[in-house]
């Protein structure tokens, strides 16, 4: 039974872990949202409705992005967290 719940602690670490890092990541890479999402959807021009398209997009590419740079730094945070120490 302990070796079970060993992995699910050690698992459910990572996830979190990878959760965190992949926000963390894509929000730095994704910058401000434009300032026409504060209209109505029935008030934006077809400039405005270009531009938050465009971002909808920009926000599906850097979150793909950051899933992929977080999996190797929740990887190596899981390590150091469940690393078994020598006693000298």
């Amino acid at each position: 039974m302990k070796g079970c719940l060993d992995i699910f602690i050690k698992s459910s670490t990572f996830f979190a872990s990878y959760i965190v890092f992949q926000c963390l990541i894509g929000f730095l890479i994704l910058g401000e949202p434009p300032l026409s999402n504060e209209k109505q959807l029935k008030e934006r021009t077809k400039e405005e409705h270009l531009e938050v398209s465009q971002y909808h997009g920009k926000f599906k590419i850097s979150f793909a992005i950051s899933g992929f740079l977080s999996l190797p730094l929740s990887a190596i945070s899981t390590y150091l967290i469940f690393r078994k120490i020598p006693k000298n």
